[in-house]
């Protein structure tokens, strides 16, 4: 976009150089709405995660510590499955 300042009118130029500013906001903003929004689930899995536990719900606290500590990922009880005692 080109603009061409006037001389000796620093009112003026203020004037047209915010109403520059206002049509790049306006143009950008434009196309912000032309994009569409999307959101996703990601699933992830791990294996392992090796306790020693008084029983399995003991173990699932200590699971969902170790990640919220380790990862600051916070998870819910039926995101732990499959748990076995060796």
């Amino acid at each position: 976009m080109n603009f061409k300042l006037l001389n000796g009118n620093k009112q003026e130029n203020i004037v047209l150089i915010l109403n520059v500013v206002k049509d790049i906001i306006t143009q950008a903003t434009r196309k912000d709405k032309m994009q569409k929004e999307y959101n996703c689930v990601i699933k992830i899995e791990w294996s392992g995660n090796n306790h020693e536990a008084e029983n399995k719900e003991d173990y699932i606290k200590k699971v969902k510590d170790q990640f919220y500590e380790e990862y600051g990922i916070d998870l819910a009880d039926t995101e732990i499955t499959e748990v076995e005692e060796d």
